[in-house]
């Protein structure tokens, strides 16, 4: 007896062979999940060797027996808080000078070049860098002590009203901005008149020299070492106009 069976019939009993519709999206998901595995281990290599390679903390001995720890950073790395005060003191010894009854205050010249100046300015001059400071101080003594402020007839009080946080330029060096006012007296008007002195202030990391103070060291000796102690110099100044 010969059966025949229809091919249609056949194909209906034959088992399906197609792959199911999600099946590449599971592949994909797989790769995927094994590329982000990948690059976590490297991060977590990378975190590793960081940590290893991280400059423990230091203990430090003082001559007194103290000791303190003290943790590295980078070389050119300055405090903004130190930034701010090297900013702030030199703008005070600048630009104060003449009778200042206000802070008790009488100033003495001294001869800078030929010329006569202040002894504050000159001493806060020590933090400007070799290629600015004689620059700046002729500068000074043309514009702000004037032959008029030498004779005692005019005196200036600087007021600090705001110094800016310091702006980053590049490794080593920021920006400060010193906001206030120069109070101007004269025998003719004692009580003054406020004029707005605003200027920014270039400040670059510097070698701390290693200083050595004689035994009776003069106030302004004093200043001068412990404004070059800060590791700070200002390598460029520009007023700022009034907007």
């Amino acid at each position: 007896m010969i059966v025949k069976v229809r091919l249609k019939k056949l194909t209906k009993l034959l088992p399906e062979t197609t792959a199911p519709p999600d099946g590449n999206f599971a592949m994909l998901a797989l790769t995927a999940s094994n590329i982000l595995v990948l690059l976590m281990m490297f991060w977590l290599a990378a975190s590793v060797s960081r940590i290893a390679n991280r400059q423990a903390p230091t203990l430090v001995q003082q001559v007194g027996g103290q000791a303190f720890i003290a943790k590295p950073i980078d070389y050119n790395y300055r405090d903004p808080q130190v930034l701010q005060n090297v900013a702030r003191e030199w703008a005070l010894l600048n630009f104060s000078f003449g009778t200042l009854p206000q802070i008790n205050h009488q100033t003495e010249e001294v001869s800078y070049d030929g010329i006569n100046l202040p002894e504050q300015t000159v001493t806060a001059s020590y933090l400007f860098t070799d290629t600015t400071r004689d620059a700046y101080l002729k500068g000074f003594a043309g514009n702000i002590y004037t032959s008029e402020a030498q004779h005692s007839k005019i005196s200036s009080l600087y007021m600090p009203y705001r110094i800016s946080a310091p702006r980053q330029i590049e490794a080593g060096r920021w920006e400060v901005d010193v906001i206030g006012s120069r109070l101007i007296t004269t025998p003719s008007n004692p009580s003054g008149e406020l004029v707005p002195t605003n200027v920014r202030l270039e400040l670059v990391a510097a070698e701390v020299p290693i200083l050595a103070l004689e035994e009776d060291p003069t106030d302004a000796a004093k200043t001068t070492y412990r404004l070059l102690e800060s590791g700070i110099r200002i390598d460029k100044i520009t007023a700022i106009k009034e907007s």
